[in-house]
């Protein structure tokens, strides 16, 4: 029967074989997903996009889906089940982590027990080889889960006191009189408000989930990656810089308002395409001078590809009757959400259980 293989899923000695694995296995543990974890992370992506700051999250998970499939790909078949006493150490701790957000009706940490519960049935299947093929689109999805501690909002601020002074310096420079007025910028005739959208909050998380697809896609290690990420943020945060004082400076002289209109949405797709441009040429000079023009090594930098289709990993995963039973806890969890979900759905939610308490003026959360 090995002669119908592919080369690389014969059988040698220590090998393990195929179990009867099939799609089947894959829409049992989709089926088993959505039971558990369904009306959580539904609330998530919901609450996710009341923020300009995080609606780039369908781009990033269709990221995470292209990852997934590439890295069903480079697994190294065939697979090796993880050991038991990991799995159910996995199995443990994001049941445990789901009932506590069920309890609290926390999507915030509905998602932190995903991630747990991806990684606790990739290691049931295919061990670390498995893991470590899908790494990259865990690490990708990892990008769109705000902070605990509004982290993300403090970052957002700080960044506005950057821009404010940074802008300032450079318009004395400029010889542009104006005056700073905690985040206003005051030149002759008009008040211009560095607003949060303008601290180049928005810029720095999307490119930061953009940085992390491209490195994961041309199989960057992590070093390669935080090079190449604190590049890319550094170009952002000088990009805002001229946006902010190129703004400036055409008010005062020559009376063209780049901070509303058109012209704004513009100029911000304008900066938009020149990081993107600025992330492959990036990665493109840091390929050469580490001795890698065409990418590889891997995440964890020993990455290789098994050159099989994902539809081939599928039919080498285990049977799922043997988590089945799974079923039973996660439909008592689905019911308890759907009825936290109808208690929370008219008041205001604590999403992140962690975070500091808001002003009663502000009710947006995760």
């Amino acid at each position: 029967m090995s002669e119908h293989l592919h080369p690389s899923l014969k059988s040698s000695p220590g090998t393990v074989a195929p179990e009867g694995g099939s799609l089947v296995t894959a829409w049992t543990l989709g089926a088993l997903a959505l039971l558990g974890f369904g009306p959580l992370l539904a609330q998530f992506f919901i609450n996710l996009w009341k923020f300009d700051t995080y609606q780039f999250f369908p781009a990033a998970m269709l990221g995470v889906l292209c990852l997934a499939v590439r890295g069903l790909e480079e697994a190294q078949l065939p697979l090796r089940p993880g050991q038991p006493w990991i799995t159910g150490g996995l199995v443990v701790a994001f049941m445990g982590l789901l009932g506590l957000a069920t309890w609290l009706w926390s999507p915030w940490l509905g998602v932190l027990a995903w991630l747990l519960a991806w990684q606790a049935g990739v290691w049931w299947l295919g061990g670390w080889s498995l893991v470590r093929s899908l790494l990259p689109a865990w690490f990708l999805w990892l990008t769109v889960v705000p902070p605990p501690l509004s982290f993300d909002q403090k970052f957002a601020l700080q960044l506005q006191e950057w821009a404010v002074f940074g802008s300032s310096h450079v318009l004395a420079w400029l010889a542009v009189p104006h005056s700073l007025i905690g985040t206003l910028i005051e030149i002759p005739g008009r008040q211009l408000l560095v607003e949060e959208a303008c601290s180049g909050i928005n810029s720095v998380l999307f490119m930061t989930s953009t940085c992390v697809f491209y490195a994961m896609w041309r199989r960057r290690s992590l070093v390669f990656l935080a090079v190449l990420y604190a590049l890319t943020i550094g170009c952002v945060l000088a990009g805002n810089l001229v946006r902010i004082t190129s703004g400036a400076w055409l008010v005062f002289n020559w009376d063209i308002d780049l901070f509303s209109g058109p012209r704004h949405e513009a100029l911000g797709m304008g900066l938009t395409a020149v990081y993107l441009g600025f992330i492959v040429a990036a990665e493109a000079v840091l390929g050469r001078l580490s001795g890698r023009p065409g990418g590889g090594g891997g995440m964890l930098g020993d990455g290789q590809s098994s050159g099989v289709a994902w539809q081939d990993s599928l039919s080498h995963w285990r049977p799922a009757r043997r988590v089945v039973w799974l079923a039973v806890p996660l439909a008592l969890l689905f019911a308890g959400q759907v009825v936290q979900m109808r208690q929370h759905v008219a008041g205001p939610r604590v999403i992140n259980p962690i975070i500091v308490h808001r002003a009663s003026n502000d009710p947006k959360e995760y």
